[in-house]
Parts: C-alpha cells; sequence; structure tokens
C-alpha cells in the first residue's frame, strides 16, 4: 500500500495541445510527475511521464512512474502484474471540453464545472497511486443547449459514495449563456 508524501505535476502549455483534432493527424503531448510515496513503511522517489498519444479525436494517456528507494533500486513491485500493466492507463478520451461531444474516462486533473463556482479545479487524482478511482467527463453543446457532467469514481456508486455533478445551460444570444449546475457528494466524509 502506498501513500504520497508530497507530490508535484508538470503540465503542458496549452500551445502544447496534439494537433490531431483539427487535421485528424497523429498528436502527442507529454507531462511529468514527480514526488515521494511511502509504500509498506519506506519512503520511496517518484519519476514519472505522461505522454499522451492521439488520433483525430481520440486521445490516450499513460502514467509511467517508477519509485526508487533511498539506495537508487527501483521498485519492481509496481510492474510484475497484469494489473500493474492496466494501471499505467491514466485516461482515455474523444474530443475536448467544448466540443459537440466530449467523453473522458480515468484520471480527472483540474476539473472546472460551469464557470467554476460550485466545482473549480477540482482532481480525483488527489490520493494517486494509492488509491486510484476511475471517473469520467461528459460534455453535449449543441447550438444552444448544452450539458456537462462528471462522476469521481465508477466503483463508489455501490458503495454508497461518489461525488457527482452536472450542469444544464441554454445559449440566450451570442455569448450569453444561463444555466443551472449541481454538485451532489453522497459520502461527504
Amino acid at each position: 500500500v502506498s501513500s504520497p508524501a508530497s507530490t508535484g505535476q508538470v503540465e503542458p502549455e496549452e500551445e502544447d495541445e496534439p494537433k490531431s483534432d483539427s487535421d485528424g493527424g497523429p498528436g502527442f503531448r507529454m507531462g511529468a510527475v514527480f514526488g515521494a510515496a511511502t509504500i509498506d513503511d519506506e519512503i520511496y522517489s517518484m519519476i514519472g511521464l505522461r505522454p499522451e498519444f492521439s488520433i483525430g479525436k481520440l486521445g490516450i494517456a499513460l502514467d509511467l512512474s517508477i519509485y526508487m528507494d533511498q539506495d537508487g533500486n527501483i521498485r519492481k513491485d509496481n510492474w510484475d502484474s497484469a494489473r500493474d500493466i492496466f494501471e499505467k492507463l491514466y485516461y482515455v478520451r474523444w474530443g475536448h471540453q467544448g466540443d459537440p461531444f466530449y467523453i473522458k474516462v480515468g484520471a480527472i486533473d483540474n476539473y472546472r464545472l460551469g464557470f467554476g463556482l460550485l466545482m473549480n479545479h477540482y482532481y480525483n487524482t488527489i490520493e494517486y497511486p494509492n488509491v486510484i478511482r476511475t471517473g469520467m467527463e461528459l460534455g453535449l453543446q449543441g447550438d444552444k443547449l448544452g450539458f456537462q457532467g462528471m462522476l469521481n469514481n465508477f466503483s463508489e456508486l455501490t458503495d454508497g459514495g461518489g461525488l457527482m455533478a452536472g450542469r444544464l445551460s441554454f445559449k440566450l444570444i451570442g455569448n450569453l449563456e444561463v444555466g443551472g449546475s449541481v454538485v451532489f457528494d453522497r459520502n461527504q466524509y
């Protein structure tokens, strides 16, 4: 079992967006993660890369992190089973927020609902890698009507918990939009 002591993330700048969405070709961007984690009462340094590969609207991000002990030995337990390999999948997405259809399943980083009054800079990865949550973001945008929604973790739905958020909006004139947002945490503790 691991629990992060402190982590830092280096996210790519906005101009580093994959170029694939406009021309349909492949795209690539890279993020980096660094910090420390406690695993079985031993402190490890964590260094990781978060590459995202995209083709058209499809994007797949990986979490390629390694943990080193105080002697510089790499912890191999995070790479030795099929489940470990599956957990290297950070998220899968189709489109981007603001597109007519957008969905992202996996890690949720820096989520904002509407204009950010009820939910701004939300992460379901705050306890990552100790707790890996598989969440979902969903966005639908028509000419006038729009919907935005988020679920922090599919597995918490059956446990009586889970954070859910949604927003329904309507464009009146130009960029003038009116809407309603709801955020509900079934288990606030």
